[in-house]
């Protein structure tokens, strides 16, 4: 009895982990249909700034959702593999945000010439006019 099935705190975190898992797995699921928002979803100045980036990077977050649930339902049987898995959940996980962050720069870059948003409240941003623009000039 060296596993998690005996003890009932390891079993907690075990289905914690699949609560979470489940959670990854819808969201990977409904996250590309999602309006632009604060609340849910990938949000970025750059995705916030735009309909268009917010679906794009939604659109290729949503693998990285479900890879991340499919991961949870991995059986662990004992306190080495539940830390094993949280240090592959977490390494993907920052890996993956990195990722996207630059996709959704480049992207961006890409549709508006500049990197440059511009915050108009708490969570809300929109690309620069031209003024904006030439103003950095």
């Amino acid at each position: 009895m060296n596993g998690t099935e005996a003890d009932p705190g390891a079993q907690v975190v075990l289905w914690i982990i699949r609560i979470a898992g489940a959670a990854l797995l819808i969201l990977s699921a409904v996250c590309h249909k999602l309006p632009r928002n604060r609340l849910a979803g990938i949000r970025f100045p750059h995705t916030l700034a735009d309909d268009e980036m917010w679906g794009k990077v939604h659109r290729r977050g949503r693998w990285v959702f479900f890879v991340l649930g499919l991961a949870c339902f991995v059986p662990i049987r004992s306190l080495q593999g539940l830390i094993t898995f949280t240090i592959g959940f977490l390494a993907v996980l920052i890996v993956s945000t990195v990722y996207l962050y630059v996709y959704a720069r480049r992207e961006y870059r890409n549709k508006f010439g500049t990197t440059r948003v511009v915050s108009i409240g708490f969570c809300k941003f929109r690309p620069p006019t031209e003024e904006e623009l030439k103003q950095d000039v």
